[in-house]
C-alpha cells in the first residue's frame, strides 16, 4: 500500500520527535514501533501503580525505586512494608503514621536513624525492625517517645543501631504487647527504668552492649521473660532480683569477663551459658 511507503520520520519530527535518517522505510517503521512500545509501557506502569496503591497489602521495595514506592505507602490497606537493605534510604515519610492497617515494617540495614514520631500511631503494628550491620559506622539512632502508642507491637529489633543513653524512650515500658526486644550491640550505659514494666516480654537480648555495666535492680519484675542474653558485656555483678524471674528458661552471660558475683538463679532454668574461663 502507498501509505506504508510514506516516510514516517518527517511526520514525527513535526511533533518534536526525531528518528535516525534511513533510506529504507522499514527502519522508520521499527523506530515507530519502539516509540509506541515506550508509550504503552509508561501507560501500563501508571495504571499498575494506581491499582497497586489501592489494592496492595504487601510492599517489598527495591533499592532502585524506594522513592516511588514510599509514596505508594499512603495506601490505607497496606499490611506489610519491607524496605530492608535499601542502603541509601535515610528516612521514612511522616505520613507513615496514617497506615492504619500496617502490621509489619522492616527497615533493617538502611540509613534511617530517626523514625518519624508518627510511627507510634501504628496501633496494629506487630513487628518493627531497624537492625543495622555490626561493622557500620553510623550516626546515633533515636527512637521516638511511645506516648502510649504501638499498642499491638510484639517484636522490636534495634540491634547495632548505635543507641546511646537518652535515645531509648523513657516510656518504653508502655509497650504492653511487646514480647521480643533486641538491643544487642548498642552503646547505652543505662537502660530506661520503665523497661522492667514490660510484663509481656519473653525475649530480651542485651549482648555485646560493652558500655552497659549494670541492669535495673527490679529486672525481676519481668514476669514473662523466658530468654535473657547478657553475653559479651562488662557487668561486675547481676542483680539479685534475677532469681525472681519465674518464667526464665535460658540465661546467657558468656564472655562477661568482669563478672565476679553471681546471684541465685531460678531453679527452672533449662540452659545457663556461664562465664568463659
Amino acid at each position: 500500500m502507498n501509505i506504508m511507503k510514506r516516510p514516517v520520520a518527517p511526520l514525527l519530527r513535526n511533533k518534536g520527535h526525531s528518528f535516525p535518517q534511513a533510506r529504507d522505510y522499514r527502519l522508520n517503521i521499527v523506530s515507530l514501533i519502539l516509540l509506541l512500545t515506550t508509550w504503552v509501557l509508561r501507560y501500563v506502569r501508571v495504571v499498575e501503580l494506581q491499582r497497586y496503591n489501592k489494592e496492595c497489602t504487601t510492599l517489598r521495595s527495591g533499592c532502585y525505586s524506594y522513592e516511588v514506592k514510599l509514596r505508594i505507602c499512603k495506601s490505607k490497606g497496606l499490611v506489610k512494608l519491607y524496605v530492608s537493605k535499601c542502603s541509601k534510604l535515610e528516612s521514612l515519610p511522616e505520613e507513615i503514621g496514617d497506615l492504619e492497617n500496617l502490621e509489619e515494617l522492616d527497615a533493617s540495614y538502611t540509613l534511617i536513624s530517626r523514625p518519624p514520631s508518627s510511627i507510634v500511631r501504628l496501633n496494629k503494628l506487630k513487628s518493627l525492625a531497624f537492625q543495622k550491620r555490626k561493622s557500620e559506622d553510623r550516626v546515633y539512632f533515636v527512637f521516638p517517645l511511645v506516648n502510649k502508642g504501638l499498642l499491638s507491637l510484639e517484636i522490636l529489633d534495634l540491634s547495632y543501631c548505635n543507641i546511646i543513653d537518652g535515645e531509648l524512650p523513657e516510656d518504653i515500658g508502655s509497650l504492653s504487647s511487646l514480647k521480643e526486644l533486641n538491643l544487642c550491640g548498642n552503646k547505652f550505659e543505662h537502660l530506661p527504668q520503665s523497661i522492667s514494666e514490660l510484663d509481656a516480654l519473653r525475649f530480651l537480648d542485651l549482648s555485646d552492649c560493652k558500655r552497659l555495666t549494670q541492669l535495673p535492680e527490679d529486672i525481676g519484675c519481668l514476669s514473662s521473660l523466658k530468654h535473657l542474653n547478657l553475653s559479651g558485656n562488662n557487668f561486675e555483678y547481676l542483680p539479685q532480683s534475677i532469681s525472681e524471674l519465674r518464667a526464665l528458661r535460658f540465661l546467657h552471660f558468656s564472655d562477661c569477663k568482669r563478672l565476679t558475683q553471681l546471684p541465685e538463679f531460678p531453679k527452672q532454668l533449662d540452659t545457663i551459658c556461664r562465664l568463659e574461663q
